[in-house]
């Protein structure tokens, strides 16, 4: 990623307000495992981080499930999210230097397992 001038802080997808009890159980299991800290305020971040940083949004992905199942929610970070002032942090990845391809399961299995 280029170098950045100021913090850009993408509000989440609406999506995670009506799913707030899924997101805080999220950052909940999230902080709990020692994969995620705080929270922060927008200027403990950028001291921490000695300068701007880039938030993307939280989107909660719902999988309907078999009739009488309640639906799974994921919650997801949207790297792609971009706005009109500011690119998404997936658009400064160069596809040509991660090549993905999507094959049949047993394809995959054959590859991975060389």
């Amino acid at each position: 990623m280029p170098p950045l001038l100021h913090t850009v802080i993408i509000p989440n997808n609406p999506s995670a307000i009506l799913h707030m009890d899924t997101v805080n159980d999220y950052l909940h299991k999230e902080l709990q495992a020692g994969r995620m800290s705080g929270p922060f305020s927008h200027e403990e971040v950028e001291l921490i981080l000695h300068g701007p940083f880039q938030s993307s949004p939280l989107i909660v992905a719902i999988q309907p499930q078999q009739p009488g199942t309640p639906d799974k929610c994921h919650v997801c970070c949207h790297l792609s999210k971009a706005t009109k002032n500011c690119v998404s942090v997936n658009s400064h990845i160069h596809k040509e230097d991660f090549p993905t391809r999507f094959d049949i399961a047993s394809k995959v299995a054959e590859m991975v397992s060389v």
